[in-house]
């Protein structure tokens, strides 16, 4: 290759790789200047919070009435439970229990032993 050939050649990709950069930096730029879609929620005011001001629920909030109502109806189902399912099993089903524990070890391994 002679120094002409390689000067052309050499010459021949600088102007493409300066096109080529200069299209590159064009499409970024059409890219910046399109807005940034904003999502709704907390916002950035610049200012503090007023902390004295009490904020407002979102729902309808309970009133005293309806709390006094709801505290004496779980009260009910609480005294109407009281008793139930809590002791465990009862004393039968116990025995029946201890029966099965103390006869299923010796029943599964004649099992196994007669399945061998």
């Amino acid at each position: 290759m002679t120094k002409a050939a390689a000067a052309s050649l050499f010459s021949r990709l600088h102007r493409f790789a300066a096109a080529a950069t200069l299209a590159g930096a064009a499409a970024l730029t059409a890219c910046v200047s399109d807005p940034v879609p904003t999502v709704a929620g907390a916002r950035d005011t610049d200012t503090f919070p007023n902390l004295n001001i009490v904020p407002r629920g979102e729902t309808e909030q309970f009133t005293a009435s309806d709390r006094q109502a709801k505290v004496a109806e779980l009260s009910a189902i609480r005294a109407r439970t009281q008793g139930q399912a809590r002791g465990g099993p009862s004393a039968a089903e116990t025995q029946r229990l201890r029966r099965v524990g103390a006869t299923h070890a010796d029943e599964a391994l004649r099992e196994i032993e007669a399945s061998e």
